[in-house]
């Protein structure tokens, strides 16, 4: 017998980490927008979302429909941070496990259906919020269960071999079409997946061509798609909390720079690619402050440099009672194209000749060039220190 799988879909989950850094938000209907000069709406709370606000709207015109909502600017590294937390505690239920993350709604595909009311428990402990689930043997129909299941009840299960009877009443454009499908299913009279399904496999293929035939398949209830053991990504993380809370910069700056020798050492040679500060204050918020910098985060002082331009931009009002700092997207270091000062092992390095020189040219001294990280902007006399040779 084929295993089960269920689809966890949590609705509003950027709202819900929101709410979770910032408990005064708790009652109130959020809408959270880009940082943009003209934001527009990336994710939301659950009234604005039942007044019909879609992603992409303007906030002008989410504001308009929804008056009331508080306006947030998004902080997508924290929603990403803490749906890669909730994966990683999901594995205490089963290693095999798909995610699939949106700040609208965060989905996750486990090859169990056992423990059903455990695992809805579990996340609406750790989110505040009731998820839903759809179980199926189909990976889509569990998704189709799961975003449907809210007008039944938390759980949706679908027998096997009923699922393309389970599927058909649903709008067709519950499908992952295309653009050009969406724009042609309804001149040809198609609103449903059922009557996608009773179209002659020949002629959908001759509308659409074979590389959309796994669509017409999903229509039908037949999806060969299985989920693999999941793997979670490597995070070097080191926390400090204080006796008491202080919100002096220099002690947090001496802090930072204990963390900093901790963690690359941690590194070992890798390089990594996001760093993370966050800072719990006392009236029990969360800063979460992520940067992605131009280079990859291999030494110290770049590292330290990255972290204090995160914590001096940041305004914070409040007594800080912890300081953590995180490195994701870590990776041994990728080859670099070779560079125009480059050591070639057969040519014979400028010490070998100083004493010679210096004899020929007593008043000269001779300096080498030294590249240095500098900014994507800098100007090139800006990129390189000179560094005096011999004596």
């Amino acid at each position: 017998m084929a295993t089960m799988i269920s689809c966890l879909l949590i609705q509003d989950f950027a709202a819900a980490v929101e709410r979770i850094n910032d408990p005064s938000l708790q009652k109130e209907p959020l809408l959270i927008v880009t940082s943009s000069k003209r934001p527009k709406v990336l994710a939301m709370s659950e009234l604005p979302r039942r007044l019909l606000i879609k992603p992409g709207m303007t906030m002008r015109q989410s504001q308009i429909i929804c008056p009331i909502a508080r306006v947030v600017t998004a902080n997508e590294g924290a929603y990403q941070r803490a749906f890669e937390v909730l994966l990683q505690q999901l594995l205490h239920f089963t290693d095999r496990l798909q995610p699939e993350y949106q700040p609208t709604s965060a989905a996750v595909y486990l090859a169990t259906d056992t423990e059903r009311q455990q695992l809805l428990d579990f996340v609406t402990e750790r989110l505040g919020i009731g998820p839903t689930l759809g179980v199926s043997e189909k990976l889509f129909t569990a998704r189709v269960a799961a975003a449907f299941a809210m007008f039944g009840g938390p759980t949706k299960v679908v027998e096997s071999g009923h699922e393309a009877e389970f599927l058909a009443k649903y709008p067709v454009d519950t499908l992952p079409l295309t653009k050009d499908m969406r724009r042609r299913l309804p001149l040809l009279g198609i609103r449903t997946i059922g009557q996608l399904a009773a179209l002659p496999h020949i002629a959908f293929w001759e509308q659409f061509g074979k590389k959309q035939l796994w669509i017409h398949e999903l229509a039908q209830g037949i999806d060969h798609r299985t989920i693999q053991t999941y793997v979670p990504p490597v995070i070097l993380s080191r926390k400090h909390t204080f006796d008491d809370s202080i919100n002096d910069y220099q002690v947090i700056q001496y802090v930072l720079q204990q963390m900093v020798s901790w963690l690359i050492e941690q590194l070992a040679g890798r390089e990594a690619g996001e760093i993370t500060l966050l800072l719990q204050l006392e009236n029990k918020a969360r800063i979460e402050l992520h940067t992605k910098p131009h280079l990859p985060v291999k030494d110290s002082p770049f590292l330290m440099r990255q972290l204090e331009a995160q914590l001096y931009k940041q305004a914070v009002t409040d007594q800080i009672v912890e300081v953590e700092v995180q490195l994701s997207h870590i990776q041994q270091p990728k080859p670099r194209q070779l560079s125009l000062f480059g050591e070639n092992a057969s040519v014979t390095r400028l010490e070998d000749h100083l004493p010679s020189m210096q004899y020929r040219h007593p008043n000269t001294y001779f300096q080498r060039a030294i590249l240095i990280e500098a900014g994507p902007y800098a100007p090139p006399e800006e990129q390189f220190e000179l560094e005096r040779v011999g004596a």
